[in-house]
């Protein structure tokens, strides 16, 4: 499944979100923005409910705003609370993630096995 908003600017296709393979999760490519919020959340609506984890790929991403963090960041505060892997994550979404979800806590996980595409963070929301 690939879902993209109408192009908002020529030669700019926004936000682009398809499944991971493989794993519960998205990739996301393009500029996640107002534009794109309803792409993000059709998307997530996607995934299934009662996942443990929820992985996104954020290597493509060019750049997040305020509207599509805060969408992400619902994720981690959907029953059962999954904790979301943010693979390459922009290091503007770390920044919005501490000012718009104080309770959340952000852990660094080196490269491995679990994180084929490098660097990597953790989210988990309290309670």
């Amino acid at each position: 499944m690939t879902l993209r908003p109408v192009p908002h600017r020529a030669n700019d296709p926004g936000l682009i979100v398809t499944l991971l393979p493989g794993r519960a999760g998205l990739c996301l490519s393009g500029e996640a923005d107002l534009l794109g919020a309803d792409v993000l959340r059709a998307a997530m609506a996607a995934l299934p409910a009662d996942i443990p984890e929820i992985h996104l790929d954020m290597a493509a991403l060019r750049s997040i705003d305020v509207c599509c963090a805060r969408e992400l960041l619902s994720l981690a505060h959907r029953p059962p609370r999954p904790q979301l892997i943010l693979h390459q994550p922009p290091a503007s979404l770390t920044l919005l993630i501490r000012l718009l979800a104080p309770d959340c806590s952000q852990n660094p996980v080196q490269p491995g096995p679990g994180t084929p595409n490098g660097s990597a963070v953790v989210i988990r929301a309290a309670g």
